[in-house]
């Protein structure tokens, strides 16, 4: 469903008063607090990624960095993506306001779910048309907390969609893809084409389910990971999403995912400490 959202760019909130702000295990910034759904965040291509709460993606309802998409005058890139569910809940920010950064980055929660304190910090890398959510499961209590996390993208490219490639080489998604990349059968003149990065190689915890797939009749794609948190530790989960005018671009894009280690540009500003404990990569 085409859609098309006018948001004020992140950028010039440097005409408001900043404060610091610690985000998430990701280096100091300068931020301001700001209804969110107020704003778009911008990168490279152009790329907008336009935040919203209370989205349903595909099955649970919630925060989401890009509800809608737009790569040059090309929108429609998500209708919803990269929304969080816990034990079929979906994550959300408390009250609706988050701390927002001129380096075009967002930070929502900590929201308690199933004895979990979880957060996220989403950032629109500079370098490349990339999107890189991070999400923080921290456990206070005394006793390990076992949790299924899903991650969830409506790709708004209904009944066009296209699978253009995978990690595995084919076009069919597979719980075993690390990333897909799809389109909404017009790649150069429709939607944008867009790819989705859920994991890394020889991750300690791979998705335990693929609970639905791209295909022809189905824009929705939701994994899901069984993720133990240990007694008063944390661990996170990085997910990424790109947007490209071409399949060549966005098949050139993906590839540094299959090599992503922790000297990558893609993980600048988050913490090798933070980096160790990242349960969906090896890095």
């Amino acid at each position: 469903m085409s859609k098309r959202k006018v948001r004020a760019h992140i950028g010039l909130l440097g005409l408001l008063t900043a404060a610091t702000l610690v985000l998430v295990g990701i280096t100091p910034a300068s931020a301001q607090q700001i209804l969110i759904g107020d704003f778009v965040l911008s990168g490279p291509g152009p790329t907008q990624w336009d935040p919203a709460v209370a989205a349903s993606a595909c099955v649970v309802t919630g925060f989401t960095p890009v509800s809608d998409g737009m790569f040059g005058a090309r929108s429609d890139a998500f209708d919803e993506g990269l929304v969080l569910g816990v034990d079929g809940s979906g994550f959300d920010d408390p009250d609706g306001y988050a701390p927002v950064s001129l380096s075009e980055k967002i930070a929502t929660g900590p929201s308690a779910m199933s004895g979990l304190s979880v957060s996220r910090v989403d950032q629109v890398l500079q370098q490349s048309p990339t999107m890189r959510s991070l999400v923080k499961l921290a456990n206070p209590s005394a006793t390990g907390k076992t949790v299924d996390v899903s991650i969830e993208s409506n790709l708004g490219s209904d009944g066009g969609t296209a699978i253009v490639a995978t990690s595995s080489g084919d076009t069919t998604q597979q719980r075993a893809d690390r990333w897909t990349i799809s389109n909404d059968g017009s790649p150069t003149t429709g939607d944008p084409v867009m790819t989705l990065v859920y994991f890394g190689k020889h991750a300690s915890v791979p998705p335990s389910s693929l609970d639905a797939s791209l295909n022809a009749a189905n824009d929705c794609s939701v994994l899901t990971f069984h993720v133990t948190v240990k007694a008063h530790s944390t661990r996170y989960l990085l997910f990424f999403a790109q947007m490209h005018g071409s399949n060549k671009k966005a098949k050139g894009g993906a590839v540094p995912f299959n090599l992503l280690s922790s000297g990558s540009a893609l993980l600048n500003g988050i913490p090798g400490a933070v980096q160790s404990k990242i349960a969906n990569w090896n890095l």
